[in-house]
């Protein structure tokens, strides 16, 4: 190797001296095996800087390579907005080229700018979200960020649609500086909205089925493509001879409630079930409406032997005394004690 006159590596060879051969040879320092490659001299000549968290956000799996490459230089204020051009001859109007109010700046042109302002707004009630954006473009990302998290259909389509929108709207400007063309913003974010529908369409990405995340998909013209839950099963205690089991439950969501339960005999046999959509409650009340339920059901039946269970030890403590009864359950509770008094066990 000829090392010439670079210092800095003279500084990182040595003579050591080799007992297999019994001579004096220079090696790479910075290697283990004291053998020079360009690689090591890449890194030990490099001048290195710390990774930004927004990194690997802007340039996840499914970016769209140019989309995420403009995204990265505004992120870094690398943009040649005219806020970046010193050498600019000082007569040259300096203004937003999209507004014309105020000068042309990252921060401005994503998205305080009335222009771009309006766009990203409709995106962001597509992602269901009422707001004005932060007047810092990183401060903007790291919002999105905090609201989609994860790696499903939801989290890709937003930042799809963030770089989406920085892209084109950039796209706009230049061809107004540099070509006299300009479009509606309405034009824009048609063209925006159609980059992201065919996009995520070509996805094979899944997420989480509840009503937010099929909206946000409707809203893009997408469909959703929910994760596949694996069946669980589990154990079933059945009960002694003579005697039937009732099992109750309760869910909820942000559209509202359910309870179900089924009867069975002492061979696990199906005799009867039931499954009722009610309003919204507390899930407590839910689950001692569900026990409720299986009772009357059972009542009805004409059963003499019970066996009641349910998945909620609070409400099964609330139901045998052992907690107190809230307020909003007394009427229930009194309903429950009385059929309990018609069974014979």
């Amino acid at each position: 190797m000829n090392i010439g006159s670079l210092t800095r590596e003279k500084a990182l060879l040595s003579e050591v001296l080799y007992n297999d051969t019994a001579r004096n040879l220079p090696i790479w320092k910075p290697n283990s095996n004291g053998l020079f490659t360009a690689k090591n001299e890449w890194e030990v000549t490099r001048q290195k800087f710390v990774k930004p968290g927004w990194a690997s956000r802007i340039w996840f799996s499914c970016h769209i390579p140019r989309h995420a490459l403009v995204s990265w230089k505004a992120l870094k204020n690398g943009l040649s907005t005219t806020d970046n051009l010193p050498f600019l001859d000082p007569s040259v109007n300096r203004s937003c080229i999209l507004g014309n109010s105020e000068l042309e700046s990252v921060n401005h042109l994503f998205f305080q700018c009335n222009y771009s302002k309006w766009i990203w707004n409709i995106i962001l009630g597509k992602l269901g979200h009422r707001r004005n954006p932060n007047p810092d473009l990183l401060l903007e990302e790291l919002w999105l960020a905090n609201n989609f998290k994860g790696a499903g259909q939801t989290s890709k389509l937003a930042y799809i649609a963030f770089e989406a929108a920085i892209y084109i709207i950039w796209i706009e400007r230049n061809n107004r500086v540099f070509h006299k063309i300009s479009l509606p913003n309405s034009a824009l974010l048609s063209e925006i909205l159609i980059l992201v529908r065919s996009k995520v369409l070509g996805m094979k990405i899944e997420e989480e089925d509840n009503p937010s995340n099929r909206a946000i998909a409707s809203n893009f013209g997408c469909t959703l493509s929910p994760k596949f839950r694996p069946p669980q099963f589990c154990s079933w205690l059945k009960p002694v001879q003579g005697t039937f089991k009732i099992n109750s439950d309760a869910s909820l969501d942000a559209e509202g409630g359910g309870i179900g339960g089924a009867i069975r005999d002492n061979n696990g046999f199906l005799v009867s079930m039931f499954s009722v959509n009610v309003e919204r409650e507390e899930i407590l009340a839910l689950e001692i409406c569900a026990v409720l339920a299986g009772l009357q059901m059972a009542s009805s039946l004409g059963l003499v032997s019970i066996w009641m269970e349910v998945d909620s030890k609070i409400a099964a403590d609330v139901i045998n005394g052992k907690s107190k009864i809230p307020w909003r359950c007394f009427n229930r509770i009194q309903v429950i004690h009385q059929l309990l008094s018609h069974f014979q066990n």
